[in-house]
């Protein structure tokens, strides 16, 4: 059985794009490397908990040079209120940061379309799949 998990808050933390090489200037194809960071804070005497998930996107052509990055970071409110242990962690490390990708993915297209480079298109990330790309901080 599902149980249904309040989310309370969802937002943009930061974003930013800095292009490093004009558009104009580089003269091979880029390929974008994505790294993510994924942080949880559980609220003092609360049943609620906080996710901040971070995506960085490197953007090098191919003779290696960093013609841009890209960031983008947002923080998600829940309440886990009668949600046992193993629901939580799921939900905590996979189901919404899997939510929040999507949201981080629109937010970054968008900040890149003025870019010269054109919308940055990030592959889709699964919740499954997440782990993959995480760094430590």
């Amino acid at each position: 059985m599902y149980k249904k998990i309040p989310l309370l808050a969802e937002y943009v933390i930061s974003s930013h794009l800095t292009t490093h090489v004009r558009p104009y200037e580089n003269k091979t194809p880029v390929q974008n490397k994505v790294e993510g960071k994924l942080r949880l804070e559980h609220f003092k005497n609360t049943t609620h908990w906080r996710i901040l998930l971070k995506l960085l996107v490197a953007g090098h052509n191919t003779d290696g040079v960093l013609c841009f990055d890209a960031a983008c970071e947002m923080e998600a409110i829940l309440d886990m209120e009668g949600i046992d242990e193993d629901e939580r962690t799921l939900a905590l490390t996979q189901t919404f940061p899997g939510l929040l990708t999507g949201s981080i993915r629109a937010t970054l297209s968008s900040l890149s379309l003025q870019s010269g480079y054109g919308p940055l298109i990030l592959p889709p990330i699964s919740a499954a799949e997440l782990p993959n790309f995480l760094v430590s901080e």
